[in-house]
């Protein structure tokens, strides 16, 4: 489970029981009206909080021909790097093929 979702459960669960807490203390001193009001309030409050958390997507943009260009420097200095290496293990080690 994911740190967002056990946020968004988290979020969830407290808006439930404070809608049930509120009900309940509702129910003891109002009417049946007054009592379904609030819940519906709490609903409402969890159908924003779902609403407010679903993000749209983010757009992902194509590598641009600078940044291939980066990648293709970089891995020809890795290379002359890695074969600057080898020339001199076989300068230091001569019986190395």
């Amino acid at each position: 489970m994911t740190d967002e979702m056990t946020q968004h459960s988290l979020s969830e669960r407290l808006v439930r029981m404070e809608g049930k807490l509120d009900a309940y203390a509702a129910g003891q001193s109002a009417t049946l009206a007054e009592h379904a009001r609030r819940l519906d309030g709490h609903d409402k409050d969890i159908r924003e909080l779902r609403e407010s958390e679903t993000a749209p997507p983010v757009s992902v943009k194509s590598t641009s021909t600078a940044q291939w260009v980066g990648i293709g420097v970089s891995l020809l200095v890795a290379l002359i790097g890695v074969l600057g290496f080898i020339v001199t293990l076989i300068r230091i080690i001569p019986d190395v093929p």
